[in-house]
């Protein structure tokens, strides 16, 4: 049926019929109009029996009678059939005969609601029979502070511990990784795992499990390749189709030859604008979104800055892309596990796609919903992580345009970033520093300048204990540098 018995209407009882003879003159005015089929309101002429259906007050005393009316119970149509026009909605029996118009219409639309009311309508009228009163049921949803929030956000980023896992495990887990620069990807990991390094990163790419694509907002991103046809499918296309003044069917000629392109040998992202930026009005950006491309070694490893060779993905992991459903369902899953509980503008922020390029997704999963301190609805997978929000939170470095910083639409970062902080954290031009989390939130950036030497900047004081925290944690990563 797909309605919780708190959205069905009251229940009603009916008038007994009455002989002709006891039609009290007051029953012919309490007859109300009701639509023709464009809507206007109609007023049945001449005298008719009293309306069934109209309420009507039950005698407390009457018990003799308390069965039989409750087994003559029925439903209004919809709670939004009370008032105005809709009153249309019911039993056509009710209208004169004359009303032809009327009464096909509104028999229509009854028959519509009753398969759906049928069984429900039953179940109600035996537990009224055995005593039980159905009243609408307010439903309070969780209310989760701005503290679950981030200790929420921490634990499925793996960042209130380090884990021992698996490369492509864990970046399945984090949905994808930002990695415009080049060493952003190994810091996340380094960050969120046990006894990371370089080399296992480098070794996923060259074997494939990870790959490096444009991707979320036509930025690069790293995801495990098992995720990246179903992100690509919807993502690409949601790029693609906004592109301003190229038509469809410009988009799928110019997509086959890149892709043709493509398929024969590596390409460059000068050869791709070649093939399609003219037509795409110049917008070169955008020609990275014509069919899926992945970064090929060592494009993506710790020093590469060379010229990047681009293969299909088709090509490369011998894959085709999934439907855009699935493709959908995939992407909703994957990012509610590693940042929600978020609202759908954060989803769609983060991915750089409109809500009905995911709807499917939000379909087809079974959501828990919350509401934030603002009273914003959040979606949520059953059975995610939410810590309480006094669980202790460790020192921890985030690399340039860390996802879990970006992942959100303003103003919800702040569930991990200061409002008062974020102009100097996220520059104009959509640069975004190298974070350090104190308690969970951002509380200073780093840097390692081209001496190699690590320099660290508060963005608020510190305690003695905050910065010894900070100056050991920093040592780690400085060693993993020099790795």
């Amino acid at each position: 049926m797909g309605q919780p018995p708190r959205d069905l209407p009251a229940l009603r009882t009916r008038r007994p019929a009455l002989a002709p003879a006891q039609h009290p003159a007051a029953d012919a005015d309490r007859v109300r109009p009701v639509p023709d089929s464009g809507g206007r309101r109609v007023r049945p002429v001449g005298q008719r029996p009293p309306r069934r259906g109209s309420p009507v007050r039950s005698d407390p005393h009457d018990h003799g009678n308390l069965l039989l009316r409750s087994l003559d119970l029925r439903l209004d149509s919809t709670p939004a059939t009370r008032h105005g026009h809709a009153r249309g909605l019911r039993d056509h029996s009710e209208l004169p005969a004359g009303d032809a118009d009327v009464r096909d219409g509104d028999a229509r639309r009854f028959r519509e609601l009753q398969g759906e009311l049928d069984p429900l309508r039953r179940n109600r009228r035996l537990l009224r029979d055995l005593g039980v009163v159905l009243r609408p049921r307010r439903v309070t949803e969780r209310v989760l502070t701005l503290r679950e929030l981030n200790r929420a956000l921490l634990a499925r980023q793996l960042l209130l511990e380090r884990r021992r896992l698996g490369v492509q495990e864990t970046i399945e887990k984090l949905c994808a990784i930002q990695a415009q620069w080049p060493q952003s990807p190994y810091i996340a990991l380094w960050t969120r795992l046990t006894g990371f390094r370089k080399e296992q990163l480098t070794r996923a790419l060259e074997e494939h499990k990870v790959v490096k694509a444009t991707l979320f907002r036509i930025t690069l991103h790293m995801t495990s390749a098992r995720d990246y046809p179903y992100y690509a499918a919807v993502v690409l296309r949601a790029a693609r189709e906004t592109t301003p003044r190229v038509t469809t069917q410009q988009l799928e000629q110019l997509s086959k030859r890149v892709r043709a392109a493509a398929m024969k040998a590596p390409v460059t992202h000068e050869q791709v604008e070649a093939i399609a930026a003219e037509a795409m009005g110049g917008f070169r950006w955008r020609t990275r979104t014509l069919t899926p491309l992945v970064h090929l070694p060592p494009g993506g490893t710790w020093s590469h800055y060379g010229r990047v060779q681009l293969g299909a993905m088709e090509a490369v992991l011998r894959v085709e892309l999934p439907s855009c459903e699935d493709g959908a369902e995939r992407l909703v899953r994957r990012y509610l596990n590693a940042f929600g509980p978020a609202t759908q503008q954060d989803l769609l922020r983060f991915a750089g796609v409109r809500v009905g390029d995911v709807r499917a997704g939000l379909e087809r999963i079974e959501l828990q919903r919350f509401r934030d301190e603002r009273g914003r609805v959040l979606l949520d997978v059953p059975e995610a992580p939410l810590p309480d929000g006094d669980t202790p939170a460790p020192v921890r470095f985030l690399p340039k345009w860390d996802s879990s910083i970006l992942a959100y639409a303003p103003p919800e970062r702040t569930r991990i970033l200061p409002e008062k902080l974020r102009t100097t954290v996220i520059a104009k031009n959509g640069d975004v520093a190298p974070t350090i989390l104190v308690d969970g939130f951002v509380a200073a950036t780093w840097d390692v300048g081209t001496k190699r030497d690590l320099t660290i900047t508060p963005l608020r004081k510190l305690t003695k204990a905050e910065r010894a925290a900070v100056d050991d944690e920093g040592e780690r990563l400085f060693a993993f540098f020099r790795s």
